[in-house]
């Protein structure tokens, strides 16, 4: 199974950034959509499929609609996945979610898009007031896809009410958490077996290493682990955050913090 990973636009595309009265610092749309598109590849790691970004990883190029249908197509991508976040609040408080397929798209496909979406409302909440939040259109990457495509659109960063969370770590880890479980079960995904199924044991590679109450750094710190303490892991989210079986907490699982042991 491959999936095309698209975050929409570039770093400096021209007008896609936060409303600069809700955050002074402009956020742009593409650091939105990249953060959340890496941990969604890295989310996916754990199951047996392949992912390729078909934007410019860097940010530097906003890369030609055509080009990442293209790159798509040439891989023969099974299934596009489009990452945005919207703009048309204009400094109002309503927001919220929404997902798209093409219109005339089948009802698999419409299926999946659903599939995606209420994964993604389960770990967010963010769930807003748009009327139609699973919704169609006939955007570029929808129609030109040889793969059924989907688009979200995160949240708005023109609203007062969804700029501070879109903002945050916390809402594109759950985000991007929400993502991979719709992809796993709108794609059918199997886990990976062998050296990545779980549970699995790590060891701390750190002097000190923080147990979270979630799976991210906005999440409460509950207690610290040491260099060379053992802990088996029994579920990942986000690609680098690993439960402990004790049920304490989580701990960053990613290469500079641990080692499988």
């Amino acid at each position: 199974m491959r999936i095309a990973i698209d975050a929409g636009h570039g770093r400096y595309t021209s007008g896609k950034r936060c409303l600069k009265s809700i955050d002074r610092n402009e956020t742009r749309e593409w650091v939105l959509n990249s953060r959340i598109a890496e941990k969604v590849m890295q989310g996916l790691k754990q199951y047996d499929c392949e992912t390729k970004r078909v934007d410019d990883v860097s940010g530097k190029t906003d890369v030609s609609l055509s080009e990442r249908c293209r790159q798509s197509n040439h891989w023969n991508a099974h299934f596009y996945l489009s990452i945005h976040h919207n703009a048309g609040i204009n400094g109002g408080s309503g927001g919220g979610t929404e997902i798209f397929a093409v219109r005339g798209a089948s009802a698999e496909t419409r299926k999946k898009r659903d599939i995606i979406y209420d994964k993604v409302i389960s770990q967010t909440g963010l769930k807003g007031n748009r009327a139609v939040p699973k919704a169609t259109a006939n955007f570029y990457v929808l129609r030109k896809t040889d793969a059924p495509a989907v688009l979200i659109e995160c949240g708005y960063m023109d609203s007062t009410h969804d700029t501070p969370i879109v903002l945050s770590d916390k809402f594109a880890e759950q985000c991007a958490q929400g993502i991979v479980d719709g992809l796993a079960a709108a794609l059918e995904l199997k886990k990976r077996s062998g050296s990545d199924a779980l549970p699995y044991r790590v060891q701390v590679a750190v002097d000190e290493l923080n147990v979270r109450s979630g799976a991210g750094v906005s999440y409460d710190v509950l207690q610290k682990v040491g260099r060379d303490e053992v802990f088996t892991i029994t579920e990942v989210k986000a690609g680098t955050w690993g439960k402990l079986k004790s049920g304490v907490g989580w701990i960053n699982i990613g290469a500079k913090y641990c080692v499988r042991v």
